[in-house]
């Protein structure tokens, strides 16, 4: 049986700007053969255990997001012809509330 590892198709973003409490999703695109990808995200070398940044079938979905949400990730996408891997980035911009 032909397999191809999974491969991102589209240069997704490096570096996601994201403000302190907002939320972003992101359609993530990957092709291989078996279709059958599975996907593990990393965060700073550790398997993520976020409730707040979270891969659901091809889709990064993230939501209200934190300063510990800050740093570096990786996307795994997996299939039985192998692995690829995407390097991104969070950075969360704090809000600032000034009252006068």
């Amino acid at each position: 049986m032909l397999t191809v590892k999974p491969e991102f198709k589209i240069d997704t973003t490096q570096l996601l700007d994201i403000i302190e409490g907002q939320s972003q999703i992101l359609n993530i695109s990957v092709t291989g053969y078996p279709n059958d990808i599975t996907y593990t995200l990393y965060n700073n070398g550790v398997e993520s255990t976020s409730s707040n940044i979270y891969v659901n079938n091809s889709v990064l979905i993230m939501v209200n997001i934190s300063r510990e949400d800050m740093g570096s990730y990786v996307l795994q996408a997996k299939n039985n012809g192998g692995s690829t891997f995407h390097n991104f980035s969070i950075n969360v911009i704090c809000k600032i509330m000034i009252y006068a």
